[in-house]
């Protein structure tokens, strides 16, 4: 193997955490200054064949409220500068570097502690850039992409030899500002609008320290472009495994072993 490319990600962040009325309001304030530099090589020669530098200075801000002692609400707001994609191969401008962007988050959400089982709800919408295929077959940015998106999840012990957790994340990737008009409000490709995951670990009676773990995955269909002719199609994925935890040499000690996808499924990523 030859090197292609290479990333160097630097970042200086300040940020300070304010209380008020006895902890039940927090306020987080700061600053990040991030700096992205990208080269590329030649495989062959390993010539450098294009490099970019980009800084952004981006605030963060964030806030929690507890109405109750086990309630939470909270909101926050975040920019950042993320390293330009690498063009990979079935392009004309294969093994160029796209320039880095920039993106934006904003979230509110609730958490809920109910004892043994906490539980959150939270809204968020993502703004950046498009990455899509121009008329010349080059990839390249345009316009804006907008994830808006629902995400729900709760975990926690079931009964006392039984923990688990479950979660949903519902998204919207709406194309709001593309070059061709006829596009506006299509989905961004390669964007699923539904992730489902679920899972338990249970402690078995007969093994001190011996715990089974599976978990599903279930991932909805997504667009192979921005122009939404032709769909990937969802699907599901099995994960089983266990834990066992003891003492070596009054060590403790915990191995794992866990197999991924057991049914050998094939399935888009």
């Amino acid at each position: 193997p030859q090197r292609y490319a290479g990333t160097t990600l630097t970042s200086v962040a300040v940020a300070d955490t304010m209380s008020a009325f006895d902890d039940t309001v927090l306020l987080t304030a700061g600053v990040r200054y991030q700096m992205v530099n990208q080269k590329s090589f030649d495989t062959v020669t390993q010539a450098r064949t294009s490099e970019y530098d980009a800084d952004a200075t981006s605030p963060l801000a964030g806030i929690v409220i507890k109405p109750w002692q086990n309630v939470s609400l909270y909101a926050n707001y975040a920019e950042g500068l993320t390293a330009g994609t690498i063009v990979g191969p079935g392009f004309s401008n294969t093994g160029a570097i796209l320039s880095p962007y920039q993106s934006d988050q904003q979230e509110v959400g609730i958490k809920v502690d109910w004892g043994t089982i906490t539980t959150t709800a939270a809204l968020f919408q993502i703004s950046r850039p498009d990455l899509v295929q121009t008329a010349s077959g080059a990839q390249a940015y345009n316009g804006e992409q907008r994830n808006q998106g629902l995400e729900l999840s709760a975990y926690g012990a079931i009964v006392p030899s039984l923990r688990g957790f479950a979660s949903a994340t519902f998204l919207r990737p709406e194309l709001t500002k593309p070059i061709d008009p006829l596009r506006r409000g299509n989905d961004a490709a390669g964007v699923s609008d539904l992730t489902v995951s679920a899972g338990l670990e249970w402690d078995t009676p007969w093994v001190p320290g011996l715990s089974l773990n599976g978990r599903v995955i279930y991932t909805s269909g997504a667009y192979l472009t921005d122009a939404n002719t032709l769909r990937f199609p969802d699907w599901t994925r099995v994960d089983l495994g266990f834990r066992y935890a003891t003492l070596v040499y009054d060590r403790p000690i915990t191995f794992r072993f866990n197999v991924e996808n057991v049914a050998d499924n094939r399935y888009w990523l």
